[in-house]
């Protein structure tokens, strides 16, 4: 069995054992809060990135193509339009809503731009985390020999 088709049942498995131990962890201690605000939500979100990093430190896969380093010199340009593309996106549908009278930035005038920065802070740092533990399971699976 080659690396690639290894990795996709070591990190399948584990995912849903992680979702299934993340349904007895709710159950066990009678958690009553949304199923995707849980404690058992982290466990099951957390397990492919967890996954990924014992397959690359145990499994023999290394670090070396994990994905971490940045190509700046050829790849700038996207990773400027990465930067640039969810806030300008987001400016866009905040200014169409505004103008179409769906939304109003009048609690955030009131309540000053540190308001605005909190906000957009916490939500940044919330996505931050999720997409690294949900997208580090597919560096772990497109694994190159």
């Amino acid at each position: 069995m080659n690396k690639i088709i290894r990795n996709i049942i070591i990190v399948s498995l584990f995912t849903v054992g992680g979702g299934w131990l993340g349904i007895w962890l709710n159950n066990a201690t009678g958690n009553t809060a949304p199923p995707l605000q849980s404690l058992g939500a982290l466990v099951w979100l957390t397990t492919p990135a967890l996954s990924g990093f014992l397959l690359r430190a145990l499994g023999g896969d290394g670090w070396k193509d994990a994905g971490f380093g940045l190509n700046l010199p050829s790849g700038w340009k996207w990773y400027l339009l990465a930067l640039l593309v969810y806030p300008l996106a987001a400016l866009l549908t905040f200014g169409l809503a505004a103008l179409f009278g769906i939304v109003s930035a009048d609690g955030f005038a009131a309540q000053g731009f540190n308001a605005y920065l909190a906000a957009v802070g916490v939500i940044f740092a919330g996505s931050l985390m999720k997409n690294f533990f949900e997208e580090f399971a597919w560096v772990v699976i497109s694994h190159r020999d």
